[in-house]
């Protein structure tokens, strides 16, 4: 397991870069190719010459990308863009075991430290800034994998001592477990989706809960609350008279509590309901099942009234109809 550059379609389960064995004056230069290709464009610059340093150890699960991380004084800059890794955006969970960083987004700094774990979003560009060591599992999901299980995620989310959640502290062993054992053991591909589906729902629950502080003005409590409501939009997406009454059952919350918490946060209830809807029938249109589904048969199972209130929303969304949508997929 030792690094070359790496080229397209050659990435495996197992891999290993240690900027230790480049030559000096090409380490710097190796290191920030290998970084965009993993996490997207960056630009990477040392606190000193001396300083520098940089390992990863990777292993892929599944969809997922579990990476043993180790910085040494540097500061990232991450451009918008993808990982050529994943083909795409993606979504990354950081497990910090030693030292602290600065991830700036935008205007809003968030500080981490051994302890912490970090979740953030891969679309647009952030500073991440370590003035030493910086240790930390690290945990790539696709966001297209992840939006089955947490859709409209937060940019960055943090959560404190994780050892003080019973869920984050599972989630910890199984991802360190599933490290120390990923260079010596292959995992087959029924076992990977497997695990993968439990990495994934136990993520979810956490973040459901009122174990993490989402980095904006949103309290906790209300952006958990906000999540298992989506959960339960997408559990019963097929169902038309999906209404605020219904999902004020289903959750026992009352409406006004519903609208107040889905208001604040710059979307009501009922368009989050009707963008979620949509979100699965694009889903549904890109599926390459055999038959296809009819045009009826998709708008019937994301609990659109008729075909035509399907096609007019979808148009009024996307600003596509939903077969010149397929024919571009």
């Amino acid at each position: 397991m030792t690094y070359r550059e790496p080229r397209s379609g050659e990435e495996g389960p197992h891999t290993l870069y240690d900027a230790g064995n480049i030559a000096r004056d090409y380490r710097m230069a190796s290191w920030q190719k290998y970084f965009s290709h993993f996490w997207g464009p960056a630009n990477v610059s040392a606190v000193s010459k001396t300083a520098f340093d940089a390992t990863v150890e990777s292993h892929q699960v599944g969809n997922l990308r579990l990476n043993k991380v180790r910085f040494k004084g540097q500061e990232i800059r991450r451009k918008s863009g993808y990982s050529e890794l994943l083909d795409g955006s993606f979504h990354a969970l950081n497990i910090v075991h030693k030292g602290e960083g600065t991830l700036t987004k935008g205007s809003t700094k968030t500080n981490v430290r051994a302890g912490d774990m970090l979740f953030s979003s891969s679309p647009k560009g952030n500073v991440f800034s370590v003035p030493g060591d910086f240790v930390a599992t690290q945990l790539m999901i696709p966001t297209e994998v992840l939006s089955n299980y947490i859709p409209n995620t937060p940019e960055v989310i943090l959560f404190h001592d994780r050892a003080s959640s019973f869920k984050m502290s599972m989630l910890s062993c199984m991802l360190e477990q599933l490290t120390a054992a990923g260079a010596s053991q292959e995992v087959d591909p029924d076992s990977a989706r497997l695990i993968e589906k439990h990495i994934l729902e136990l993520l979810a629950l956490a973040v459901e809960k009122e174990d993490c502080v989402p980095v904006s003005d949103e309290t906790s409590v209300r952006f958990a609350h906000r999540l298992r409501i989506q959960r339960i939009i997408q559990e019963n997406i097929g169902n038309a008279e999906l209404s605020p009454g219904l999902i004020s059952g289903l959750s026992g919350l009352s409406e006004s509590y519903l609208h107040r918490i889905f208001n604040a946060s710059g979307q009501s209830l009922m368009q989050t309901v009707r963008q979620l809807r949509l979100e699965k029938a694009r889903d549904l249109l890109a599926a390459d099942a055999q038959p296809r589904l009819s045009m009826g048969e998709i708008a019937y199972r994301c609990g659109f009234a008729s075909h035509s209130s399907f096609t007019r929303s979808f148009h009024n969304h996307f600003g596509v109809s939903p077969k010149d949508m397929r024919r571009s997929l």
